[in-house]
């Protein structure tokens, strides 16, 4: 992740890497997990505009209990 607004993202990956439109992104220093649609790339770079965002420490929905223990041993 190289930058990170309120509205949307940039991502940066490899070129050769195919994405599909709609990305679940997970920023583990903060525990944020971020629901993103892709509306640019340019070679590496991908821009993406935030549909919802998610913060792990106080997200209660059983739906991120799988990525709550991901993140946990990622930050560990």
């Amino acid at each position: 992740m190289r930058d990170v607004s309120s509205s949307g993202l940039k991502l940066e990956i490899p070129a050769l890497v195919p994405l599909p439109k709609a990305l679940t992104v997970l920023h583990v220093p903060d525990g944020e997990v971020f629901i993103v649609r892709a509306k640019w790339r340019n070679h590496d770079m991908i821009g993406c505009k935030i549909h919802q965002r998610h913060n792990l420490e106080t997200e209660t929905d059983p739906a991120f209990d799988a990525l709550k223990v991901s993140w946990r041993s990622l930050k560990a």
